[in-house]
């Protein structure tokens, strides 16, 4: 079994010296976060479209290809957990990212 170490959170700073929630690296990350919403936000209204046009699927067809994904999301998220306790958030940060672009992608790639 593993040995799982803690550390200490940072100090906080000295009194009368305020904290910068607004850090560049805040800003990055949180615009990341939300140019990956919207690009998924943005592949639903495709994902049925391509369903209904490309084959032909109905309103079923449709609900069933969207479901998928949550049913996917919610099976792998026990692993991905366990993924980011041993590799960190910034791993999983960086490689959700990467999947997110080559998907992407992969839908302008369908014709």
């Amino acid at each position: 079994m593993s040995q799982t170490t803690f550390t200490a959170a940072p100090a906080a700073p000295p009194l009368g010296e305020p904290s910068r929630l607004f850090s560049a690296p805040f800003l990055i990350l949180n615009l990341s976060a939300l140019l990956s919403a919207l690009s998924f936000s943005a592949m639903m209204p495709l994902i049925s479209w391509l369903v209904t046009e490309q084959t032909g699927g109905g309103d079923v067809a449709v609900g069933f290809a969207i479901s998928v994904f949550a049913v996917t999301a919610i099976a792998a998220r026990p692993a991905i957990g366990r993924l980011g306790d041993e590799r960190g958030r910034r791993f999983l940060v960086v490689s959700g990212c990467f999947l997110t672009a080559l998907t992407i992608f992969g839908h302008v790639l369908v014709s």
